[in-house]
């Protein structure tokens, strides 16, 4: 085992009724792991940014970035960490809602959509 895996720190998986702290659990994890900008989508390492067609850049089938092999190669092990991160760290019913989506930003905004919309009808309800 490495001592990255020896750091794991607990908290609860996400589920229908804790968005708001779980959002600020796993930022602050990813944050400290250096994945956050593949998470919200503000990567720098692929083509200043991520591109409106990343997955044709991911899976080699754009013509945007040539010669780039080693670059798609470490984006691909940083979104697959931040991919872990957020999986390992849900409940079933969350996790429904993202196993489509191919890549971090994919499921981060996917996660937004529904739970952020849920916590300001929650919180003018109460």
């Amino acid at each position: 085992m490495t001592a990255e895996s020896h750091n794991v720190v607990s908290m609860n998986k996400l589920n229908n009724n804790n968005w708001n702290v779980w959002k600020f659990q796993i930022e602050v994890i990813l944050i400290a792991k250096d994945l956050y900008d593949i998470v919200n989508g503000t990567s720098k390492q692929l083509t200043g940014g991520i591109a409106k067609d990343l997955y044709d850049i991911v899976n080699g089938t754009s013509k945007q970035l040539t010669g780039g092999a080693e670059l798609i190669a470490k984006w691909k092990l940083r979104d697959a960490k931040a991919q872990e991160a957020l999986v390992t760290r849900m409940e079933e019913g969350p996790l429904a809602h993202i196993m489509q989506c191919p890549f971090a930003c994919e499921m981060w905004k996917k996660l937004e959509s529904i739970y952020d919309r849920q916590s300001v009808v929650w919180k003018r309800g109460r």
